[in-house]
């Protein structure tokens, strides 16, 4: 016998497409289904858009550049890029600021920004172009029809509540509505980093502000050193994964702070959401891997550089079979969860790439609703002319 007893759902107004996921990934997508004419609803789970760029403190947008000093990524990407300096000081080298390019091969298209002015800047542009929004909304399970979702549950202060959609863009960072949905999915391996921002007051840094907002980095950086030893890598796809990140990561900064002087800066920022840089991706109707550096596809979508200085110069581009899944026809993925594994994961996870695989996600949803027809059936060449009128660069430049 059932033992819990949950009231029915109450059933909100019917959109377009729905946009599960708040961050980069998902803001970019809800602004280019917007754009292109369909009704768009986006639900945020925390306060803020922007995920781990804003409320995750990860405030560095990368390059958008080859490393050689020309373009890879335009479209949305590039106009976040600008969104996210628009309200604060910013490091974006001036010859990429004036011209768009850059004849010096050590400056990159690339820029620090606050967290705080970017998220705003994202609502701005999203409520602009008349995206719904609903925050401290959580997004809990599809509603399937066979592989076909037909609708979103949430949670919310006010109780549960259902959102029928006609596309999902799942861009939660963790596949949640793929994998809850029965998609096969591949979990990540994360190292425990555990960054929050910290202002010295002895620094000699530029005086500029968001060059004295340092990365103060608790256990391990990017590539593993600082990992606390014994401490397993995390998925964090479970509860108790997430809460021995957070308040390990939160226990070792609390070390460090016992440590240091209490008048020599200020700890100016915690991040408001677990920092997991992959969770878990979806295994797509295609797979981007390292073995397809510099290789070129007929379904492309856009092209992007490894961030990484040690991968300078190296590209992909990605194709439109990395964001969905045949069987799951109205559902579509965005941002760090599309079908890529290992070195073209840890290459495409970050916030410019995430913008373009959103940018493009969003257009395909909205294209699938005027044409109505699934995500697998859109036509390609429909989607890249789409998305090249909105300042794409779809195909590599030669």
């Amino acid at each position: 016998m059932n033992r819990f007893h949950f009231p029915e759902p109450e059933i909100k107004k019917e959109y377009d497409v729905v946009v599960i996921g708040g961050g980069v990934a998902g803001a970019g997508a809800a602004l280019a289904a917007a754009r292109a004419g369909v009704s768009v609803l986006l639900l945020e789970k925390a306060a803020l858009l922007g995920g781990l760029a804003t409320i995750g403190l990860i405030n560095w947008y990368e390059p958008l550049c080859d490393g050689k000093g020309k373009k890879l990524i335009g479209g949305v990407s590039e106009e976040f890029l600008h969104l996210a300096i628009r309200y604060c000081e910013d490091t974006l080298p001036e010859d990429w600021r004036v011209k768009g390019e850059s004849d010096a091969v050590s400056k990159r298209y690339t820029t620090h920004f606050s967290p705080s002015a970017f998220a705003l800047a994202l609502f701005e542009a999203l409520d602009g172009a008349g995206v719904t929004v609903r925050y401290d909304t959580l997004a809990t399970w599809p509603q399937m029809d066979g592989g076909v979702c037909r609708g979103v549950l949430a949670e919310t202060v006010g109780g549960c509540e259902y959102y029928p959609a006609k596309i999902v863009v799942d861009a939660t960072g963790s596949a949640e509505m793929f994998a809850r949905a029965g998609c096969p999915c591949e979990n990540g391996q994360n190292y425990m980093s555990f960054v929050s921002h910290y202002y010295s007051y002895t620094s000699e840094k530029l005086p500029k502000l968001c060059a004295l907002r340092t990365w103060k980095v608790s256990g391990s950086g990017m590539t593993g050193k600082g990992q606390p030893e014994g401490f397993p890598l995390q998925a964090g796809v479970t509860s108790d994964e997430v809460n021995l990140h957070i308040q390990t990561g939160q226990r070792i900064l609390l070390s460090q702070l016992h440590g240091m002087e209490r008048t020599a800066g200020e700890l100016v920022a915690l991040p408001m959401m677990p920092q997991f840089r992959k969770i878990r991706r979806i295994v797509g109707a295609y797979t981007l891997t390292e073995e397809n550096l510099y290789q070129r596809y007929d379904d492309s979508v856009g092209a992007f550089a490894d961030f990484r200085p040690s991968r300078r110069g190296e590209w992909y581009e990605i194709p439109y079979r990395t964001l969905y899944h045949p069987a799951f026809p109205n559902l579509i993925a965005a941002g760090r969860i599309i079908s890529a594994a290992g070195e073209a994961w840890e290459a495409s996870r970050v916030v410019p790439v995430a913008v373009l695989t959103g940018e493009a996600a969003g257009a395909a949803a909205a294209l699938c609703v005027k044409n109505a027809v699934s995500v697998p059936d859109l036509s390609v060449r429909e989607l890249r002319s789409h998305l090249a009128r909105g300042g794409n660069l779809v195909d590599k430049p030669e």
